[in-house]
């Protein structure tokens, strides 16, 4: 991701932590930014900024049991 719009992605977050990392990439896109980051290239950023602690994966394969 370019520089100049990871730091825009970072700006808005900063603004609205709330909207991290789903509705920043969304008002990318709405401005007419191109290309639009993925929405997860948006969470890895906002955790390299340290705006979000990264969350444990979560598995989803259910396991069958009795």
């Amino acid at each position: 991701m370019p520089a100049q719009l990871e730091a825009a992605l970072l700006e808005q977050g900063r603004s609205r932590p709330y909207w991290v990392p789903r509705r920043p990439v969304f008002e990318l896109d709405k401005r007419g930014v191109r290309p639009v980051p993925s929405e997860s290239a948006a969470y890895r950023a906002s955790v390299r900024a340290q705006m979000v602690d990264p969350r444990p994966r979560v598995s989803t394969r259910r396991r069958w049991g009795r």
